[in-house]
C-alpha cells in the first residue's frame, strides 16, 4: 500500500520511484492515485517486483 503523506517530495513529484526512491521509469506509472492528479513512477526493479508491465 502506498501512502500519499508517507512520500517524499521527490516521490509525489515523479522523480523517484515510489516504493524505493531510486531512479523512478516513466514506462511504469503507478496509477494508484492518478485521480488526484499525482504522478507516481516505480524503477524498473519495483516494477517488476510489484507486476507492473511497461506503457507504451
Amino acid at each position: 500500500m502506498i501512502r500519499f503523506e508517507s512520500l517524499s517530495m521527490r516521490q509525489r513529484q515523479g522523480s523517484s520511484c515510489c516504493w524505493c526512491s531510486g531512479t523512478p521509469d516513466a514506462r511504469f506509472p503507478v496509477r494508484i492515485l492518478r485521480a488526484a492528479g499525482v504522478r507516481l513512477y516505480a524503477c524498473a526493479c519495483c516494477a517488476g517486483m510489484y507486476g507492473l508491465g511497461p506503457t507504451r
